[in-house]
């Protein structure tokens, strides 16, 4: 899930279709689904040190590739 989450950040969204980095060639064959804004505690306070403190962390809605990204995939996004 982490990782799909990090990938995510590469893609450009516009309105629910992803396309390559200079926005002329719309991405097929990727199902998206939207994730509701939220917050949650990330963090630990017992954690390894990279993990302290535990804070509350608020994101907006975003939208997300119901599977993982083929090695393909990212190449025609990134170009």
């Amino acid at each position: 899930m982490r990782a799909l989450l990090i990938l995510s950040s590469f893609f450009v969204l516009l309105n629910g279709t992803i396309t390559n980095w200079s926005g002329s060639q719309p991405i097929s064959d990727i199902d998206l689904v939207s994730i509701p804004s939220g917050s949650f505690e990330m963090g630990s306070n017992k954690g390894y040190g990279d993990e302290r403190p535990s804070h509350k962390v608020t994101l907006d809605d975003f939208l997300m590739s119901a599977t993982e990204i083929t090695q393909a995939q990212y190449k025609e996004i990134i170009g």
